[in-house]
């Protein structure tokens, strides 16, 4: 909308109108490209994005910090209710976990070797935190109370760092949705045809048809939910949990106990002391995805508490901590 309203400053249109324009125009059309030879080309254009972004962020907190219209006094350091930390577990999971296509783009590097995979993965982490670290306290310390969930509506209008943050932002959401919906895409076309998507093994009509149905699911979604905290809620307690550190863990412990390798010749008992690591990183995902179920189910049966609260703290009274969203 912001930017929209550069072109074209008289532009009315209703929340569902937009999303749908942005839809048909921008968000279908990459989700056709079936070859994935482009993927890691496009997650660095996009990553790109995502660091210019972030310095475009920067330079308008600076800005608004250096015109003195704010107090010290006023910055909430750490939560008044530590139970915020725990409430915003989920969401905080979701977003360190959400390479969803990170399995594509690993698939694609030149070497693929695990070392090089490791090297590549931990340093993009390392990138991540860096980056919501930066963002979410200096966005704090810019508009405190009045920060809200999207920075960006925070951000003056007309100011040049606020425009390249909107259009930075654009490439950033168009090109991530097309990269997420690759792992959607092969595990449907397996699940329902038993075909290799990485492979390409899916006929036309089969690989387009799973395409266009995940397409208008997604619109959907985005047409009936208001506020996404509570999809991100449930999805960083459940799926992220599930997905990133409970189930990887034990399938690696079962696969050393057993390895299908012939050329592999130790295996490492599944009670061995070796897999404690494996089993605590199990565990500490099963305590989140239970303490994250129980904040996002108290935030269902009370749209008022826990995360609602954090993301609409404009308009409760109740402003975040830097702590928070630095977190």
């Amino acid at each position: 909308m912001g930017l929209m309203h550069l072109i074209m400053p008289d532009f009315e249109a209703s929340k569902g109108q937009v999303s749908v324009g942005v839809w048909a125009i921008l968000l279908v059309p990459p989700t056709l490209i079936r070859s994935m030879k482009s993927i890691a080309t496009l997650s660095f254009v996009a990553f790109v994005g995502g660091l210019v972004m972030v310095v475009a962020l920067v330079i308008c907190c600076v800005s608004v910090i250096a015109s003195g219209d704010w107090s010290p006094s006023d910055i909430d350091w750490f939560p008044k209710q530590p139970v915020k930390l725990a409430t915003a577990g989920p969401l905080l999971c979701l977003c360190f976990a959400i390479q969803a296509g990170g399995g594509a783009v690993f698939s694609t590097m030149q070497d693929t070797s695990p070392a090089n995979i490791k090297k590549v993965a931990g340093r993009a982490f390392l990138t991540v935190f860096v980056m919501d670290v930066t963002v979410g306290v200096i966005a704090y310390l810019a508009f405190q109370g009045a920060t809200k969930g999207d920075v960006i509506e925070n951000l003056p209008n007309g100011n040049p760092a606020a425009v390249i943050a909107q259009v930075c932002l654009l490439d950033l959401v168009v090109l991530s949705y097309m990269i997420m919906a690759i792992p959607c895409k092969i595990s449907l076309l397996d699940t329902l045809f038993h075909k290799n998507e990485a492979k390409m093994e899916s006929s036309t009509a089969q690989y387009y048809g799973v395409t266009a149905v995940l397409n208008v699911l997604a619109l959907c979604m985005a047409l009936a939910v208001p506020d996404l905290s509570l999809i991100n809620g449930l999805n960083g307690a459940i799926c992220t949990n599930m997905n990133a550190f409970i189930m990887p863990p034990i399938f690696y412990v079962v696969m050393r106990s057993r390895p299908l390798d012939p050329t592999v010749t130790e295996r490492v008992p599944i009670f061995s002391m070796r897999n404690i690591p494996h089993f605590l990183l199990a565990l500490f995902g099963t305590f989140q995805m239970v303490l994250g179920g129980y904040q996002v189910i108290g935030t269902m049966l009370n749209p008022a508490s826990a995360t609602t609260a954090i993301a609409n703290a404009t308009t409760t009274g109740n402003p975040p901590s830097a702590l928070l969203l630095g977190f």
